[in-house]
C-alpha cells in the first residue's frame, strides 16, 4: 500500500507562497498472488501453480522517482513453515516458466521441493508470472 505524505513548504518572508508535494511511502510495492488449477486434484493429476507478481507503485508525476523492482526473486520452498506439499507431490521437469524471461532454478528434479525465479527488473505498473506443475503422488 502506498501511504500519501504531504510535504509543505512556505517561504519565510512571504506566506502566500507555498506548495505541497504529496509523496508516497511504500513499506512494499511488489505484490504476489497465487493460485491453482484444477482447485480439487487427485491422486496422479497434475497441479498447475501461476504465481502472478506486480509492481504496484505509480509512475509519473513531477519529480517523481520510479520503484523499480530489481533482482526480485521469488521462492517456492517444501522446507518453510506449514508447507507439505513435497510430501505429497512430485516436481513436473521442465513445467516452470516465467513470462518475463527471469532465471528459474530447481526445475531439473522430480524431487525438487525447492524452485526460484529470478526477475532482473520489474518497473512500476509492470506484472509478469511464473508457473510451475506439481504432480499428486498415487
Amino acid at each position: 500500500t502506498g501511504h500519501d505524505t504531504v510535504i509543505r513548504a512556505a517561504s519565510q518572508s512571504d506566506n502566500a507562497k507555498r506548495n505541497e508535494t504529496i509523496d508516497r511511502i511504500y513499506v512494499g510495492f511488489v505484490e504476489l498472488q497465487v493460485s491453482a488449477n484444477p482447485t480439487d486434484p487427485g491422486p496422479g493429476d497434475e497441479i498447475t501453480f501461476d504465481i502472478t507478481y506486480t509492481n504496484i507503485s505509480s509512475t509519473g508525476g513531477t519529480g517523481s522517482v520510479d520503484l523499480p523492482a530489481t533482482n526480485l526473486t521469488i521462492m517456492v520452498n517444501d522446507a518453510i513453515l506449514r508447507n507439505n506439499w513435497g510430501a505429497t507431490t512430485d516436481h513436473v521437469v521442465g513445467g516452470a516458466i516465467d513470462t518475463r524471461g527471469g532465471t528459474i532454478t530447481g526445475d531439473d528434479s522430480v524431487t525438487s521441493n525447492r524452485l526460484s525465479v529470478r526477475i532482473p527488473s520489474l518497473p512500476p505498473g509492470a506484472s509478469g508470472t511464473f508457473t510451475f506443475k506439481r504432480r499428486i503422488k498415487k
